[in-house]
């Protein structure tokens, strides 16, 4: 599957942004069909709060390797409340109520770095 991915092609070059990552398994492939589902649902969401340049996001990126059972993101955001209005997004709450029980080890991390610092696209 290709990567799903976007940036808000007026993002910021100046201040500091959170740049998030998280690498996500599936115990099982039988999960695979209706998580990648919920992750286009998710990649809908959030191509659509990048059309909005309040919603705090600046770009984001998936990388399904599903014969692998494991799903990477990275996304940059403007703010800690930003990420957190994602989290709390009802699609996105759906699709981890549905599959949070089916995920294997995942890790999570954020940074804060400079927005002059992101690749142009």
């Amino acid at each position: 599957m290709p990567p799903l991915q976007g940036a808000r092609p007026d993002s910021a070059r100046a201040g500091q942004v959170i740049h998030f990552t998280s690498e996500l398994t599936l115990s099982s492939r039988r999960h695979t069909m209706s998580f990648m589902v919920g992750a286009i649902r998710l990649g809908r969401v959030l191509a659509g709060m990048l059309d909005d340049p309040t919603s705090g996001l600046v770009r984001y990126e998936l990388i399904a390797r599903p014969w692998a059972n494991r799903y990477d993101t990275s996304s940059v955001w403007t703010s800690p409340e930003a990420i957190q209005r994602f989290v709390e997004h009802p699609v996105h709450a759906a699709v981890m109520r549905r599959h949070g029980p089916h995920l294997g080890p995942a890790s999570f991390r954020t940074e804060t770095i400079d927005a002059a610092d992101l690749p142009i696209t």
